[in-house]
């Protein structure tokens, strides 16, 4: 079974820092109790301002993403879930593919993954039509916006349905060059 966010490692990535700074974590991204907490809710529970919680947070953060080994150990299983979807996918489907790899009792939760994803810079977030969608850095994210504008003119245009593969082979021929590859188009045209 491949590895997924868990409460280990969490607590892992946690224990080097400091309580105010793991507090701010907890309490931000609802790590313990499911609750995410506005900047100025958090500052009211730690007696500080909610700018000080954000500065706290961001330096955190920072921290934490120059930990580059165990930061890459704790969120390598969110690169895997967005490279088997062909390095994009809507955040629900992230969701649900690290809950699949995960043990029952090591459930990751939605604070977790939204956590793991500000330490790792290889996973962006994309505007898309429908939603949040989450995607590898190392993809053609800038291409999203013109792929999913393509996709709805040429389904306009299409009076036949056509296959996922058929619509695929239709927008890659009229991208713009540098074309992105078919699968990345394919799993675009998917989600969005």
């Amino acid at each position: 079974m491949l590895p997924s966010p868990s409460q280990e490692s969490l607590t892992t990535l946690l224990s080097a820092l400091s309580e105010r700074q793991r507090n701010v974590l907890l309490l931000r991204y609802g790590l313990q109790s499911g609750e995410f907490l506005s900047l100025r809710q958090a500052g009211k529970r730690l007696g500080i301002t909610g700018e000080r919680v954000r500065v706290i947070e961001s330096g955190t953060i920072a921290r934490l993403r120059y930990q580059d080994e165990l930061t890459r150990w704790a969120t390598q299983p969110l690169v895997d879930a967005l490279t088997e979807a062909g390095g994009i996918a809507r955040f629900e489907e992230v969701m649900e593919a690290l809950r699949r790899r995960a043990l029952p009792h090591h459930q990751p939760s939605e604070g977790l993954v939204r956590f793991l994803h500000r330490l790792d810079q290889r996973v962006v977030r994309v505007r898309a039509g429908r939603g949040e969608v989450w995607a590898l850095r190392a993809c053609p994210v800038g291409a999203v916006p013109a792929i999913e504008a393509l996709c709805i003119s040429t389904l306009r245009e299409s009076r036949a349905g056509l296959s996922l593969d058929r619509l695929t082979n239709m927008l890659v021929e009229r991208l713009p060059s540098p074309r992105p590859d078919g699968a990345f188009v394919a799993a675009v045209v998917r989600v969005c």
